[in-house]
């Protein structure tokens, strides 16, 4: 489905939509991006690039999901027409950093038993992980798994090959912690009383339909799925809880002074940006 990546998990033997990628790398980190980012998605990867996949830096304990990487730009316009994006990529690395300490406290008021050690990888209705008592199915880890296998596939990574071994035993350690903090936050959003209301709910899905082009385009998708009209506004009414408590918590925890930068904030960004530029060429 272009665009939303919407995944199964199984849950009281109930099939219902869980949202993977999009969840933790837009909800989640709301990740830092200028509009004249670099597009790679259909850019052949080579072989040095994927070996620099299989071997990610993991995050420090207290900080349980990495921080996004800035890339520059295909190309910088002048310093006053960037301006927007330079702030709008710094409030975000203001968020992430305030995300991350407070997804650190989370973790550490958790109850979490990991079994990845032992782990049985062929049994997606395994445990692979319990969260105060509430548990994370391999099923989920394994469709994130290969939703960012299949990302490498198209920029070059040979499947059945040993890299591609190598990358899986690099990424899994990092998706299952993205879906501990994920569900620590639910579980947060569910204990503050945060509700999605139907309006909520009627909105986003119209979001859903005008993304798709219309109602019979977004339905037409869904059948292919194999996702019902009900599975996909169950889905939006779990993921508006935690868009709005994360907006809650930086409202909260973010002054205006928080997000005002000085020109030399921005201009070293920009500085930084040129660089990069001058690398890539």
């Amino acid at each position: 489905m272009e665009g939303i990546f919407i995944i199964f998990r199984e849950k009281k033997n109930k099939k219902f939509l869980y949202a993977g990628i999009v969840l933790i790398t837009v909800l989640l980190f709301g990740a830092a991006s200028c509009a004249h980012q670099v597009d790679e998605a259909e850019q052949p990867v080579e072989p040095a690039e994927v070996e620099a996949a299989a071997a990610p830096e993991q995050p420090e304990a207290e900080q349980p999901m990495p921080m996004p990487e800035f890339e520059a730009p295909a190309e910088i316009d002048e310093f006053e027409e960037i301006r927007p994006e330079l702030e709008q990529y710094l409030v975000q690395q203001k968020q992430n950093e305030l995300l991350m300490q407070h997804l650190s406290d989370l973790r550490s008021d958790a109850e979490v038993e990991s079994f990845m050690s032992d782990a049985d990888f062929s049994d997606k209705d395994s445990t692979i992980a319990l969260v105060n008592g509430e548990t994370i199915p391999m099923g989920d880890l394994l469709l994130m798994e290969q939703q960012e296998l299949q990302q490498m596939y198209m920029r070059g990574l040979q499947q059945g090959s040993d890299q591609e071994q190598e990358i899986i035993a690099s990424i899994r350690p990092q998706i299952l912690e993205d879906l501990i903090s994920v569900l620590l936050v639910q579980q947060q959003a569910e204990r503050d009383g945060i509700i999605a209301e139907e309006d909520e709910i009627e909105e986003m899905y119209q979001q859903y339909v005008q993304q798709f082009g219309g109602e019979q385009q977004l339905q037409q998708q869904l059948s292919m799925a194999g996702i019902t009209e009900e599975e996909l506004r169950n889905y939006i009414a779990e993921q508006i809880p935690l868009q709005k408590y994360l907006e809650q918590f930086y409202a909260t925890h973010l002054s205006e002074e928080d997000l005002s930068f000085t020109e030399e904030e921005l201009r070293a960004l920009y500085e930084q940006l040129l660089q990069q530029q001058q690398q890539q060429r």
